[in-house]
């Protein structure tokens, strides 16, 4: 039997200035596999809003959570600043060097 210590949420927002968040889905106590489902049925929502350019969003599954308020760790996370790419949903990484070096 699956340990029921992960967690599934999802939330969209528009990409206006007064950025209008809505929780679409908040589950804990959940398994990975229940996790995993979810993901699976939100993604392809989550992809076409990123790609309309209207609103974002942010999905995440945590694992391995002591209880139902702590954060675990986690195993797959879009975040608000992803890009869409043909299928997939991209986050590219930013670095800053410095404009002097000592």
């Amino acid at each position: 039997m699956e340990q029921r210590n992960c967690a599934f949420q999802y939330a969209t927002q528009t990409t206006n200035f007064f950025k209008d968040i809505h929780i679409v889905e908040d589950q804990t106590e959940i398994t990975l596999s229940e996790a995993k489902e979810l993901w699976n049925k939100y993604y392809p929502q989550l992809r076409s809003l990123i790609k309309s350019g209207d609103k974002t969003g942010e999905m995440v599954i945590w694992t391995s959570m002591e209880d139902k308020h702590s954060f675990g760790e986690k195993l797959y996370h879009i975040g608000n600043d992803a890009e869409v790419e043909g299928d997939y949903i991209i986050e590219r990484t930013v670095t800053y060097f410095p404009p002097k070096i000592k």
